[in-house]
């Protein structure tokens, strides 16, 4: 779709909740598609399991043209990001630094059933 994507994985891999899977999985979907239509055409994602909990990093530069997202805008993309972490226990962050970069920051707990505390 026109945007090059560099990711990361650390940590184990053992199994985690559905709910948390599906949650990640539409977090970056959301994530990638903020960058894709406000950024420069890249975007990095990290993805880590930190023993319980799975963080999560979304960057990209905003494009020249672009502003980034917004949770004030008229779309919804980050508002259900937040909603779908939230539902998770988790906590979500999002916000442009100084070098017009665009960052999504999740971090979702692993459930008892999977491992977790």
């Amino acid at each position: 779709a026109g945007l090059h994507v560099t990711y990361e994985t650390t940590g184990d891999d053992h199994p985690i909740s559905e709910a948390t899977a599906i949650a990640v999985y539409r977090t970056v979907q959301e994530g990638l598609t903020n960058a894709h239509r406000h950024g420069d055409g890249r975007a990095q994602v990290r993805l880590a399991r930190h023993g319980n909990e799975i963080e999560l990093t979304i960057n990209n530069r905003v494009g020249r043209a672009a502003t980034a997202p917004s949770d004030t805008g008229s779309g919804f993309g980050l508002i259900g990001m937040r909603e779908r972490v939230h539902a998770t226990g988790g906590t979500l962050s999002t916000g442009t630094d100084a070098t017009q970069t665009f960052a999504v920051h999740a971090r979702f707990p692993i459930g008892r059933d999977q491992g977790g505390q």
